[in-house]
């Protein structure tokens, strides 16, 4: 009898792991393609920065104008940018626009946080209203995925994740949920089912929604359906124009390259090549063409056209994907004029190519780079030359080395580039 007691608890016990096990990694993978909950977190960070400000000594007295000016930035970005539904920050608001005396703004904001709060009882009563048309259970569990109570939504996540195709006509119309939240999940979930008729919806999504969170969401979805008809939609958001300043990055810009490059590999090289020939696109093509681990020949050419280009971050964009070609005649021309180029990034990773590439018709160039006004542009040429272990490259590390006049880092760098190259000599 203790034995089957013992073989039961522990069945029954490594079953209960096995199930918890599963609903934790669940709940991670739910959390990895969600992006609504960090740009809540953008929000209240914003917002514990304003009220730090207002709050501090140091900002009281003759400081209290410049801090309050600050606070009111702040607070302003959280509403229009981050969360336009975070009443703290219109009650802040509110208050400090008082102890400026903004009437005009004062004003403005007060009819749009009584808006908001109006809005928000009606989206209460439209959500309760919403139906998905589908069984009564998959319609419960669709209406708990918008729940205040993450692991509630994750729960019903997990439920409508097993329920499969059955669940996607109720999570497509969900899509366009007053509730963030459910309007995220759905997409989130659509996308770990791979259904295809999620495709053009979360297309949409991608295009008109004016959440970033949930475009960044359906890209994500998009993605992990991994169908071709989806890469038209994804090349589009590479044009959208939020603006992270918390992070200080183009939150849905920069998703649409992760799953461009992750998820479609060599399927999206025509969209992308295509898109070169749209300034607006043509940086973040570039981004997402630089994370391809082989080049094909269209490829090279666009990076190697992309070095003469007139914008400086294309320019250095273009010299960084040169990292993984083979050098050739045509790179190297193209390369020896960036040596001189205006701006110190592009120098500095011009000669650090070069120095990776080893070639005899560089080094007049990396000795020339040692005269650079910005001094990491100089260490990264004395690093480079040293991979040349010629004899002229050492009398002028020990030269730099010995030189007193120049910085101490200069010279550390000098010396331990002999030590690296020249251990035998």
């Amino acid at each position: 009898a203790i034995v089957f007691l013992t073989g039961f608890f522990n069945l029954f016990f490594a079953r209960a792991d096995t199930a918890l096990s599963k609903g934790k990694e669940i709940e991670e993978s739910v959390r990895e393609d969600l992006q609504e909950e960090s740009y809540r977190e953008e929000a209240k960070w914003h917002y514990n920065s304003a009220l730090e400000i207002v709050n501090d000594k140091k900002t009281r007295g003759e400081g209290a104008e410049a801090g309050r000016k600050e606070a009111i930035r702040i607070l302003y970005e959280i509403i229009d940018c981050y969360d336009a539904d975070y009443l703290e920050a219109y009650g802040l608001l509110i208050k400090l626009l008082k102890e400026e005396k903004d009437e005009k703004n004062l004003k403005i904001i007060e009819g749009r946080y009584k808006v908001k709060l109006e809005v928000q009882k009606d989206i209460k009563k439209e959500e309760e209203k919403e139906e998905y048309y589908v069984s009564e259970r998959l319609n419960e569990l669709i209406k708990n995925i918008g729940s205040d109570n993450f692991k509630v939504r994750v729960k019903a996540s997990e439920e409508l994740l097993k329920a499969g195709k059955d669940a996607i006509p109720g999570l497509i119309k969900a899509l366009s949920s007053k509730n963030i939240y459910r309007a995220n999940f759905s997409a989130v979930i659509l996308g770990k089912i791979k259904s295809k008729d999620a495709i053009a919806p979360l297309g949409n999504i991608v295009g008109s929604s004016s959440s970033p969170s949930l475009k960044a969401s359906a890209l994500s979805a998009l993605g992990n359906i991994g169908d071709e008809s989806a890469i038209p939609y994804i090349v589009k958001a590479l044009k959208d124009e939020f603006f992270s300043h918390y992070e200080g990055t183009y939150r849905v810009r920069e998703k649409a390259v992760e799953v461009l490059s992750r998820d479609f590999k060599k399927k999206v090289l025509p969209y992308l090549l295509k898109a070169l020939e749209d300034p607006s696109l043509k940086w973040f093509a570039l981004e997402t063409l630089r994370k391809f681990k082989s080049m094909p020949k269209e490829i090279k050419d666009a990076f190697i056209l992309a070095l003469s280009d007139e914008n400086e971050k294309i320019r250095l964009t273009a010299v960084k994907g040169l990292s993984i070609i083979e050098a050739s005649q045509k790179i190297s021309e193209s390369l020896l004029k960036l040596i001189n180029d205006k701006n110190a990034n592009i120098r500095y990773e011009t000669v650090k190519i070069i120095g990776k590439y080893q070639e005899k018709i560089f080094l007049d160039a990396l000795i020339l780079a040692l005269s650079d006004t910005d001094k990491n542009v100089v260490e990264e040429a004395i690093k480079s030359i040293g991979r040349f272990k010629l004899n002229e490259v050492k009398d002028i590390l020990v030269a730099l080395a010995s030189d007193d006049k120049k910085e101490i880092s200069i010279r550390w760098h000098a010396i331990k580039s002999l030590g690296e190259n020249f251990k035998k000599n």
